[in-house]
């Protein structure tokens, strides 16, 4: 990769199996739950204003997981994570993954969040 490339991207090792995944971003983020959902603060409240409940959470934690993570290496080399990975074979690095996704923040925004402002 070019190293302009290489800055969207870090690699996480959990239990043997390297991960390349992509830098948390708002383009990353509106790929994985759709620009409106992601201009409405996906991770906040629902409309009705109550907590998200678990199972709202673990699919939110998928779709970001299924668009973040890009490539796998399980020791034969780097393959596409979309010919690799099933949820079910994601399942257990999850947790793991997410957590790393969600501190990687890549900020390419020229201006700040408007709570900031």
């Amino acid at each position: 990769m070019s190293k302009i490339r290489d800055a969207g991207f870090f690699e996480v090792p959990v239990g043997g199996v390297k991960f390349r995944l992509r830098r948390r971003s708002t383009l990353v983020m509106a790929q994985a739950r759709g620009l409106m959902a992601v201009a409405g603060q996906v991770a906040g409240a629902n409309a009705k204003g109550e907590e998200a409940t678990d199972q709202q959470a673990a699919e939110f934690m998928r779709s970001v997981l299924e668009v973040a993570v890009y490539e796998v290496d399980e020791g034969d080399g780097w393959q596409p994570a979309a010919a690799v990975l099933t949820p079910e074979t994601l399942a257990p690095f999850s947790d793991v993954l997410f957590r790393r996704f969600m501190d990687s923040g890549l900020q390419v925004d020229p201006t700040p969040p408007s709570c900031e402002a």
